[in-house]
């Protein structure tokens, strides 16, 4: 369903054939093209939303250029011509661009219309341009979209010219009806489209997207909003009409860094940029995903027993890329697509370890083996680093066997290993889907930790260091209720989870703690026994964790600035009576989470607080009111 381009042969300034009744066919063509605008405007097709007319004023050149600007995929543009020979010869014709037998159907199409209409013209076929007298016609030739040629009767037979005279209206009406079929435009169901709103990096979009096909679609003028630029690629982003309006379907986007998604509750498409200078598809460089995230990723996309055949997978990535400056997102990633996010299923097996399909050609070859899954996963990383760089391979022995068979460094970003690492000419573009989904379920593309939630003000000073009495302030607050302060951030005698731990303090001083210091948090109670959110966000974890007892984990909607980055930030609830939330959850500040208790190792019904973020791939615990006083 697309937009009609209508073109009148010639121009004001070049008359084209002279006619058997002494006018010019530039002259006629103009008065039949404004009978079948009329015609269409007749029909409630609106001039600019579901057709445009060119210029009398132009030229062939010029119009090829003015429609080209203007249209999209879906589209159809037609001229209509009056042909001439030697006076004799009549009828009916369309041409087509040679060779292509959906445009021979259209033409045919085009031709039967007008002949039901004006059933005394004589049907002269549907026919290559080749066969035209100048051997080619560049409007069915350089315009980007379907185009025809129409050639409504012979201009210089006077039985032909009287019929198009007498009979122009019913020119007009058959040119429409073969219009309508062809451009595929049905104006009667612009009113049953669903309508739906569209979020941007979490702002309401003004304008509305709608949904066909179980798809959703967004104006084409988003891409202003999103910074997107499309050189030369406009066609490939399944551009719709309705309603005079462009519209693009929102999972394309992925290719340009936006990653999409869709919350059925408020039937809202959501869209979010990555905010970042570094391409997210460049291979080589750092990843975000710490490796508890990349662990909950897969886990949420397998249930089934990969934790069981490999259950150090993202710890494996993590450290093989950091070796050889490969973005160990971007290679998991590429696991996840390979293996079926380690379900496997295809030519590959798990007891091969090779989780990159390295060596498969399809047709049932298994390509290469690996004796254990951290070989497996180093030979990944060998083989990524060879397409994306001719730096050397840091730690040896290569054990990539097609490592010395890649052109090294030939494809530096993920677009570039389509059609090289796979056949797949949408290869790159399926792992950067999965990669903005891994960024947009952690909120990991830096400057998308996006503040939502005010700062709470917090009235006293938590302690850096625990010390001995124990540390107790209490405070009444809007959101958090009556809250009792019982342990301060760093405390001396906490469990053993980690040999060391690193922490941002009050003033942003990043510490190495000594292992007597191992549990960063505070310790609070609350009178009416409710556990509220100090801050609004999304549930990623919830359930019971060793001597944490039931324990809820939320990815906060702000951030934390930290060396000149923003870092998202999250915090967890700990030793609960009971959770009253679940994993995708959101959440807003101030909100009942769970009941206080004091399950686990707790010692009398408290609330134990951390808040964390994701350092170089480590999780640091962030002094509460550091991360308060940024939100002021």
């Amino acid at each position: 369903m697309g937009k009609i381009f209508i073109s009148a042969g010639h121009f004001v300034n070049d008359g084209g054939a002279n006619t058997a009744i002494g006018t010019t066919e530039a002259r006629e063509m103009i008065l039949t093209r404004d009978l079948i605008v009329a015609e269409l405007k007749s029909r409630g097709f609106k001039e600019g939303d579901d057709f445009e007319s060119v210029s009398d004023t132009i030229d062939l050149r010029p119009t090829i250029n003015w429609i080209n600007a203007r249209a999209v995929n879906g589209d159809v543009a037609l001229e209509i011509h009056g042909n001439a020979y030697n006076r004799q010869v009549r009828g009916a014709e369309c041409f087509y661009i040679a060779g292509n037998t959906q445009r021979q159907q259209d033409g045919r199409q085009m031709l039967d219309a007008l002949l039901r209409a004006v059933p005394e013209l004589q049907d002269r076929g549907s026919k290559p341009d080749t066969l035209a007298g100048v051997g080619s016609l560049a409007f069915c030739r350089d315009i980007r979209i379907s185009s025809l040629l129409l050639e409504l009767c012979f201009v210089d037979q006077i039985d032909d010219m009287n019929l198009l005279k007498n009979k122009r209206q019913d020119f007009a009406k058959g040119i429409v009806d073969g219009l309508i079929a062809w451009s595929g435009i049905d104006l009667t169901d612009e009113v049953t489209l669903p309508i739906i709103d569209i979020e941007i990096n979490g702002e309401i979009y003004e304008d509305k997207g709608i949904i066909i096909n179980n798809n959703s679609l967004v104006p084409i003028d988003i891409i202003n909003a999103l910074d997107i630029d499309l050189p030369g690629e406009i066609s490939n982003l399944g551009i719709t009409r309705k309603g005079g309006v462009l519209y693009v379907l929102a999972v394309n986007l992925q290719k340009f860094h936006v990653s999409v998604n869709w919350n059925g509750d408020t039937r809202t498409v959501i869209l979010k940029t990555s905010g970042t200078d570094t391409p997210i598809d460049q291979i080589m460089g750092n990843g975000r995903a710490a490796i508890e995230e990349l662990t909950n990723f897969l886990q949420e996309n397998n249930s089934g027993d990969f934790a069981n055949r490999f259950p150090d997978i993202a710890e494996l990535y993590v450290e093989e890329a950091k070796v050889e400056g490969v973005n160990h997102d971007i290679a998991f990633c590429q696991m996840c697509l390979e293996t079926g996010y380690l379900r496997f299923g295809g030519d590959v097996t798990p007891e091969q370890n090779n989780f990159a399909g390295i060596g498969t050609i399809g047709g049932g070859v298994q390509g290469a083996f690996f004796s254990d899954a951290r070989i497996g996963v180093k030979a990944h990383i060998q083989h990524l680093k060879a397409y994306a760089s001719t730096l050397a391979i840091k730690q040896l022995p290569i054990v990539d066997p097609r490592f010395d068979l890649v052109k090294r460094g030939v494809a530096p970003t993920l677009k570039q290993l389509s059609k090289r690492w796979a056949v797949d000419s949408e290869y790159g573009n399926k792992i950067l889907s999965i990669l903005n989904r891994l960024y947009d379920e952690y909120n990991l593309l830096g400057n998308n930790g996006i503040r939502r939630s005010p700062s709470l003000g917090i009235p006293i000073k938590i302690p850096e260091e625990q010390v001995s009495p124990p540390y107790t302030d209490i405070f009444l607050h809007s959101i958090l209720g009556r809250i009792t302060i019982t342990g301060g951030f760093m405390e001396p005698y906490g469990h053993s989870w980690k040999p060391e731990l690193q922490a941002i303090f009050l003033n942003g001083r990043l510490r190495t703690l000594i292992p007597s210091n191992r549990n960063i948090g505070i310790d609070y109670s609350v009178d009416d026994y409710k556990v509220i959110a100090w801050y609004g966000g999304k549930v990623i974890k919830e359930g019971t964790e060793g001597g944490y007892g039931n324990r809820i984990h939320i990815q906060l909607n702000v951030a934390y600035q930290f060396q000149g980055k923003n870092y998202q930030v999250y915090q967890a609830y700990a030793h609960n009576e009971k959770n009253l939330v679940t994993v995708g959850q959101t959440v807003k500040q101030g909100e009942q989470i769970a009941i206080m208790g004091m399950t686990g190792l707790g010692s009398g019904p408290h609330v134990d607080l951390s808040t964390y973020i994701y350092l170089n791939g480590s999780r640091v615990e962030l002094n509460p009111q550091a991360l308060d006083q940024q939100l002021d």
